[in-house]
């Protein structure tokens, strides 16, 4: 016998299986004593060749006779005997009792099988619904799942993008200050060569000072020697020439270093500005 046929004889046993098998459609013949034995084969058959193709159904059969039965639950059964009967989650879904006036073995078989056959079609339908409702559910979660991937994904590049330009930024505020700070260091530089320039030009004038003062002294000495005295101012004034030359000479050169730092600095301050804008 298969998983899905059985004969009961208790009315625990039922109680039993339709327990266990709350979300199955269950199918019962009950049957007794009087009718006749062919019949019963045939039920019984029937019964044999639905569990095997409708496996999805639960097939019991009971004889009424036999049947331990303590509050005569299904006493109204034996009339009309052999009585067929279908549950679904506890509830009656479908019912046939045979006629014999009306109705004839064979016919009666057919009803049965038809009823059966119904059953068993409505009950596969209803699971197909339920996996396509699955398949769907599922589908709409994967798809929100990815949506919310896609979106944390581009919330991650956005962070990553804003994070990298914020990066640049204190890369180019480092680089700006760099170069300001040796900007201010040169200048710096430049005022303490300007300094040295200064005490060069009054160590210049302190000797051109003394150079005077000897000059004067050389034409005191030689107020008796007019040629000497003449020989002497020329040379003085020779030598301030070539001072003046060397001086203006240093300064130009200077100033010239100083227009060629300051053209760098204005370069540096260009291009800068132009990388913070961006």
């Amino acid at each position: 016998m298969s998983k899905n046929l059985y004969r009961v004889g208790k009315k625990s046993d039922l109680d039993e299986i339709i327990k266990n098998n709350f979300f199955k459609p269950i199918c019962i013949i009950f049957t007794t004593k009087e009718i006749e034995k062919e019949f019963e084969d045939k039920i019984a058959n029937l019964f044999k060749e639905v569990s095997k193709n409708n496996t999805y159904c639960m097939y019991l059969l009971i004889n009424l006779d036999n049947f331990i039965d303590n509050i005569n639950f299904f006493n109204q059964m034996k009339i009309n005997s052999p009585n067929f009967i279908a549950y679904f989650k506890g509830k009656q879904i479908s019912g046939s009792s045979f006629i014999s006036e009306k109705d004839s073995i064979d016919n009666y078989i057919n009803t049965i099988k038809n009823l059966i056959d119904k059953i068993n079609s409505s009950y596969v339908q209803r699971l197909i619904n339920i996996f396509n409702q699955n398949d769907q559910e599922l589908n709409e979660k994967q798809s929100n799942k990815e949506k919310v991937d896609d979106r944390d994904e581009n919330k991650v590049n956005k962070e990553n993008k804003v994070n990298k330009e914020n990066k640049e930024n204190e890369e180019n505020k480092k680089n700006y200050k760099k170069v300001e700070n040796n900007n201010n260091k040169e200048d710096n530089d430049d005022d303490d060569e300007e300094d040295d320039d200064n005490d060069n030009d009054n160590d210049n004038e302190e000797d051109d000072d003394e150079d005077d003062e000897d000059d004067e002294d050389d034409e005191d000495d030689e107020d008796n020697n007019e040629d000497n005295n003449e020989d002497n101012k020329k040379k003085s004034q020779d030598k301030e020439d070539i001072n003046n030359i060397k001086k203006r000479s240093i300064e130009i050169d200077v100033e010239q270093i100083e227009i060629d730092k300051k053209k760098e600095k204005l370069k540096e301050l260009i291009k800068l500005k132009k990388n913070l804008k961006k």
